[in-house]
């Protein structure tokens, strides 16, 4: 087992880089639909977003029908966070965000930093 311990503005979080099943309701495809910054203003996405969370615990985002990004997430179920590790241009990045609704059809999550923007996504 690997792990990698980072920190953010608001959390400590442990990213377990493992083959363990995760919340299995996460798993899939999920489009980004909406961004409503803290200040109560809310835009549509700005292109076409797609998440694909495996089973595996690693996840693609396809952007604007162009971009591909790869990387892996865990979900720490005590405090409801997602947490995911990706490149870009050769740096290894982290993002956290709680989830405050997690159904068959809606993920809704709150990102842990200082924008802290509500993300709303739709199952495709």
């Amino acid at each position: 087992m690997k792990s990698i311990y980072f920190i953010t503005p608001l959390l400590l979080c442990n990213l377990q880089c493992v083959t363990k099943q995760p919340l299995s309701s996460i798993v899939g495809h999920w489009q980004l639909t909406a961004i409503v910054a803290s200040n109560g203003h809310t835009e549509k996405a700005p292109a076409l977003t797609i998440f694909n969370f495996n089973p595996d615990s690693s996840y693609t985002l396809f952007y604007a029908n162009a971009k591909k990004y790869t990387g892996i997430y865990s979900l720490q179920q005590v405090n409801k966070t997602l947490c995911t590790q990706y490149t870009i241009n050769s740096n290894i990045l982290y993002d956290t965000a709680n989830i405050i609704q997690l159904t068959d059809t809606i993920m809704i999550l709150k990102e842990n930093r200082e924008s802290g923007d509500t993300i709303k996504f739709r199952r495709v």
